[in-house]
Parts: structure tokens; sequence; C-alpha cells
């Protein structure tokens, strides 16, 4: 059997925003000054679009990315943002980030004033500072840590983050171009974004945890319910190193304890279904 068969066959857990899972490897520390180490502050790739693909890093090795159409924001969560009067409802996609140790990374995409959330935050400081330390300036984003949730908190324009330090410092690295992305580790990922044809919620698993014969391997969410049973099925894609190892075979013995069906191959590219 090909080594990393069973990871995250399931949506359970890789979609759960619980602080209490850890599922990658945690990003190198920053030297906290907000200073880039390679690149241009704001930098974008040219080859990558400025949306959500440019603040995934390779060095997360779960990620998933609901877009804003199917996102559901609860009421835990826009309590979080409270400290900086920002409202989450009206976000176009939320990133989930997961690391091996600490806590996942949230980054919520939309459009925000960062200069009046953070004079809103200094207020709320000021007021009443047993519940927050003061906020302070990481590159164009305005971190602030709650005492209470052991939480840090980052506004820009693009994003609000949620998560500890090291995470959310080192995402905002990867956005302005100073950390590698995870398409510029392997520019197989690509066809996960731009190929596989994903609904809304897209799941992926990192370089360090894709073993074998593949480079990629991804899964979204379907409508399509199998029986009352199992629900609603996930659509899955593999991303092979060589299009000889693209076989029905390959995917049947990495998958393991689910029975996939309707396989289809093109080039290195596999997809299938599988029950959740």
């Amino acid at each position: 059997m090909f080594a990393g068969a069973g990871i995250c066959t399931t949506l359970a857990g890789c979609l759960s925003d619980s602080d209490d899972e850890t599922n990658g490897t945690e990003p190198e520390a920053t030297d906290g000054t907000g200073e880039t180490t390679g690149g241009d502050t704001n930098q974008q790739s040219d080859e990558i679009p400025n949306n959500y693909r440019q603040w995934l890093t390779s060095q997360a090795n779960i990620f998933t990315y609901v877009e804003g159409p199917s996102l559901e924001i609860e009421e835990w969560e826009q309590d979080q943002a409270e400290i900086f009067d920002v409202s989450l409802t009206n976000t176009t996609g939320r990133i989930n980030l997961r690391w091996d140790q600490g806590q996942p990374t949230n980054i919520y995409l939309g459009d925000f004033d960062r200069q009046d959330a953070t004079q809103h935050a200094e207020n709320a400081v000021e007021s009443n500072n047993d519940l927050h330390q003061e906020p302070f300036r990481y590159d164009d984003f305005t971190i602030i840590y709650d005492e209470i949730n052991d939480r840090h908190k980052a506004i820009g324009d693009e994003a609000f983050l949620r998560g500890n330090r090291r995470g959310i410092e080192h995402v905002i690295d990867t956005y302005n171009g100073s950390e590698q992305r995870i398409e510029e580790i392997e520019s197989d990922y690509r066809l996960l974004f731009e190929e596989f044809d994903w609904s809304g919620d897209l799941i992926g698993i990192g370089p360090e945890l894709v073993e074998g014969p593949l480079t990629v391997r991804g899964q979204t969410r379907t409508n399509d319910v199998v029986d009352d049973i199992n629900g609603p099925e996930l659509f899955g894609c593999f991303v092979f190193d060589e299009q000889d190892n693209a076989t029905e075979e390959n995917v049947e013995e990495i998958l393991s304890e689910d029975t996939p069906r309707n396989i289809r191959i093109d080039g290195r590219m596999v997809t299938f279904y599988t029950p959740t």
C-alpha cells in the first residue's frame, strides 16, 4: 500500500474550525518586525491570481477554502471580530490552515478598513485593557492579543485573521510574497485550483503529507446523495507524478478503505467520487 493512504478521506475534521485539532507543520518563527526577508512587500506573483491562492502557504499541510456563496458565519466567529468592530457577514471567503502544532489560522477575506478597525481596538483596550493587549503593526496589518481566548487577531484592508501569532505572521508574509506559496513549491496545485471542478468547498493536502506517486490530493463536497446512510458524496482529485501511475488500481490502493466510483483519468490528473 502506498504511504499516506487514508489521510483526510472524509470531510469530518478537515472542515472543522476547532482550535484543538492539529494537522500540519507549524510555520517557522518570524522576527516579529514585519520586515520581509525575500521579495518585495505586496508584490503579487504574475502567475497567481490575487484571490485565496495568494494566502495558501506551502507550510500548512491541510487547507480548506469556502467561497462566499456557501459561507455561513456563526455567532462565535463574529464575536471574535468584535474587538475591531468589523462584520464578517459580507466576507467573500474563508480559509482554514492547519499546522502540526498550535492553533489553526482562520482567514476571512473581504473589504475592511484597517485604520478604522485599529482605532476601535485601541479605544477598546484603553477602556478595558485587561481583556486585550495593546495592538501592534505587522506589515500592512494590525495584530492584537486576546488574553481571554488566548488568540491573536489581525486586521488588514483585505482580511481578518485569527490564530496564534506565528501562524498569522507567516500567512501575512505568504500573502505579501516573502514566503513561498503552495503552488510555487509544487506547480501541480494549479491543476487542483484551475482544472478541478470543485463547488464552493475545497480541501487540499499540503506537500508534506502528499506521499507515494502523488504530487497533489484534494476533494470537495457534492450535492449528490448516495443513500440515507452515507449522505452526500465527496468529489476527489489526485495528481500523479507520472502519467503511467495514473491508474484505477493505484487510486483504489491509495484510498484503501473507501471505494471510488466514476474514476476519470486525464493525463496525470484523476477524479473520482467516494462516500463521505
